[in-house]
């Protein structure tokens, strides 16, 4: 039972490609047994398939399924045409390349794409435990970024074989994450995306867009892809650096033109984002210098001089003081606020009434203010500190206040009276 049970379970994916010349027959059997006992299945030619259309079909479909290229580097394995074959198509396709030396070759005669890494010894002089071990923390090494290029290499692949059409691209999430993998790759020299996986992920956006303008009427194109290449192309190996400029001058035209279309359906400030992006990725473009400015100095911006002046309810007035340095505020949470008119601070602590603020002014020298509140109050404030002067001032309706034309007096109404307080003393003047 315990046996049928075995062969109802789903096989693991195999997550290696093991090349070896046949001399290391023994030793690649072993190897391949212990991956099996850590869980970890590899994909081996035991048998040798003849060089032509099927060998190219069945290895090379292999690698490109495969997360990580194996090579077992030995004199004999070096040499061989067809390990030679597997190599270059390993790199090709920017696959996780791991040496493992089994028997002692010279440094010179080792392939660039192999010499340049880091080797791990499992001869018979070395501890095989040790060995394996270290083979499989390189394995497991960044993962999820090495299966997503496994996963989006396949799909390109079938999405060229098929005559790049559409219906092999990617659409929804699957569009999403491979757009934000494009945009991670690239920060580290073993991160790098093949060329046909960058064609196929911009392809795919495109699609994408092609089914807005049908479904939405308006096009929305994704600058995450330039983005992305421009990143791909800054981290580039220094041989690359003429395609590294040539791939940020494309993108940087690439947001001309998008930004372009911004502008044409009214949207300026998505246009002004996407001339910045094109300068970013290409100083010297002069099109996107001379649009920019364009932009800027033919259309009005409003800029917030300062932060937002917050209350936790709507604010129902606002006004500044004489000098123009401080801002009252006056709200139905209750509250009066000063504020700093250059900086946008606060200024003391909110000032409070027992009812919703309706109204306030700064007196003539802008060295008190008077609020009128549904709590049928008026209150006098010093301007500088947010403190009280004095107790509440009592009506019985609605209150509306204003200072006298000299400043010596607040005058304040309610139903059917009228009251004067002098300003220092809140002493009432009089009452009609």
């Amino acid at each position: 039972m315990a046996a049928a049970s075995r062969d109802q379970q789903v096989p693991r994916p195999q997550e290696v490609f093991i090349s070896y010349s046949r001399k290391d027959k023994e030793f690649v059997r072993r190897l391949d047994e212990e991956l099996k006992r850590r869980d970890r299945e590899a994909w081996v030619d035991w048998k040798g398939i003849p060089p032509g259309d099927t060998w190219e079909k069945t290895i090379y479909g292999a690698i490109e399924a495969t997360h990580t290229f194996i090579f077992v580097l030995t004199p004999d394995s070096i040499g061989s045409e067809v390990c030679g074959k597997e190599i270059a198509h390993a790199a090709a396709n920017n696959k996780r390349l791991v040496p493992i030396v089994h028997r002692d070759v010279a440094a010179d005669r080792v392939p660039k794409s192999l010499g340049e890494l880091n080797w791990i010894f499992c001869r018979d002089s070395d501890d095989f435990e040790e060995a394996t071990d270290t083979l499989i923390r390189a394995l497991d090494t960044d993962l999820k970024w090495v299966r997503a290029h496994t996963r989006l290499l396949t799909r390109a692949i079938e999405w060229d074989a098929n005559g790049r059409n559409n219906s092999f691209v990617l659409r929804g999430e699957d569009l999403r994450a491979a757009e934000l993998w494009l945009a991670q790759a690239g920060a580290q020299k073993e991160r790098q995306p093949t060329a046909l996986q960058t064609e196929y992920i911009i392809a795919s956006r495109k699609a994408a867009a092609r089914r807005q303008r049908i479904t939405l009427g308006a096009v929305t194109f994704a600058l995450v892809v330039a983005i992305a290449l421009a990143v791909v192309a800054f981290f580039a190996e220094a041989k690359a650096k003429d395609q590294t400029k040539k791939t940020s001058e494309a993108a940087s035209r690439g947001n001309v033109s998008l930004a372009r279309y911004s502008e044409e359906s009214g949207k300026n400030a998505q246009a002004l984002a996407y001339f910045a992006q094109a300068l970013r990725l290409n100083p010297e473009n002069r099109e996107a210098s001379g649009l920019t400015t364009a932009v800027l100095t033919q259309l009005s911006w409003q800029v917030p001089l300062t932060g937002s002046m917050w209350h936790d309810g709507e604010v129902n007035s606002a006004q500044f003081s004489p000098d123009g340095q401080r801002v009252v505020t006056v709200s139905e949470d209750k509250t009066v606020r000063l504020w700093d008119a250059t900086s946008g601070k606060p200024i003391g602590e909110p000032m409070k009434h027992e009812g919703e603020v309706r109204s306030e002014q700064f007196s003539p020298d802008g060295q008190r203010v008077v609020t009128t509140s549904e709590d049928k109050t008026a209150r006098l404030w010093r301007a500088i500190s947010g403190k009280p002067i004095g107790e509440p001032m009592k009506h019985e309706g609605a209150v509306q206040s204003r200072w006298s034309t000299g400043s010596d007096y607040v005058r304040g109404s309610d139903c059917g009276a009228m009251r004067c307080r002098q300003r220092q003393t809140n002493w009432r003047a009089h009452e009609a």
